[in-house]
């Protein structure tokens, strides 16, 4: 840097992420604080507070919901469509409950080229009627 320079440092430095800060303040260190150069020190603030709003902005969602789990488990009168491991995973009896939907719907005169609005209970029997 040339100090007879007729355009000013600050007039041509604009700084716009936490890396070019780390390089502004290697490159300029004492001078940062000295009256020529206030805009690339407010630069440098407003850069850091930025950037620390944005790093603890989840955590501080986090703490602020006091809640870590939003699902709750209900048991419905639905079967699972899906397969794999995990808790989301098929289980061994459900081949029995298809089984049991199946016969349900043969037994009740149910179509196969209907759907159903909900699934009855194949515990209890049932008649199907095609003006409901």
């Amino acid at each position: 840097m040339r100090s007879e320079s007729d355009v000013p440092f600050p007039a041509i430095l604009s700084l716009s992420g936490p890396g070019e800060v780390y390089d502004a303040v290697r490159m300029l260190r004492s001078k940062l604080f000295t009256q020529a150069h206030l805009v690339i020190l407010f630069q440098i603030f407003v850069i850091l507070a930025a950037t620390l709003a944005c790093m603890f902005a989840g955590p501080f969602a986090k703490v602020s919901l006091r809640s870590t789990r939003t699902i709750k488990q209900k048991n419905t009168e639905v079967l699972r469509a899906w397969s794999g491991d995990g808790p989301y995973g098929s289980s061994h009896s459900d081949n029995v409950k298809w089984n049991d939907t199946i016969t349900s719907l043969d037994k009740a005169g149910f179509p196969y080229d209907a759907l159903l609005d909900y699934l009855p209970s194949s515990a209890v029997p049932w008649t199907f009627a095609q003006s409901e």
